[in-house]
């Protein structure tokens, strides 16, 4: 009945166990907590998932700016400092019944022909 031991020497033994009852873990264990191995996974997956949800925001701003650079034209025509604007193809009916269009820089109706009389 020597091995018996009392409540409170129970006690004091599980608060603090002597030297020679107490194990150590190896050197590598006690860097470690057991929940860094969780954070460092938890860690990753977020770092993971910026990086997708950044790549996925880029490529919808990069179609973005193809989408509205190829779909609009640049419809004003260049026109050479050389070359005579258009005109309109409107004409003008002359005394005479015969019609002129326009034409020039501006785009003035041309000259009627000048009426002559006829001889007999």
């Amino acid at each position: 009945m020597d091995n018996l031991q009392s409540p409170e020497e129970d006690k004091k033994l599980l608060e603090s166990p002597p030297e020679e009852l107490r194990i150590e873990a190896p050197d590598e264990e006690k860097l470690l907590p057991a929940s860094t191995t969780r954070n460092t996974k938890g860690i990753i997956i977020k770092i993971l998932l910026g990086f997708v949800g950044a790549c996925i925001l880029f490529s919808f701003l990069f179609l973005g700016y193809l989408f509205i650079h190829l779909n609009s034209s640049d419809t004003t025509p260049v026109i050479p400092e050389d070359t005579q604007p258009a005109c309109t193809l409107e004409a003008k009916i002359c005394p005479d019944g015969s019609t002129v269009g326009r034409e020039g820089p501006n785009c003035e109706f041309a000259e009627c022909p000048l009426i002559t009389p006829e001889r007999n």
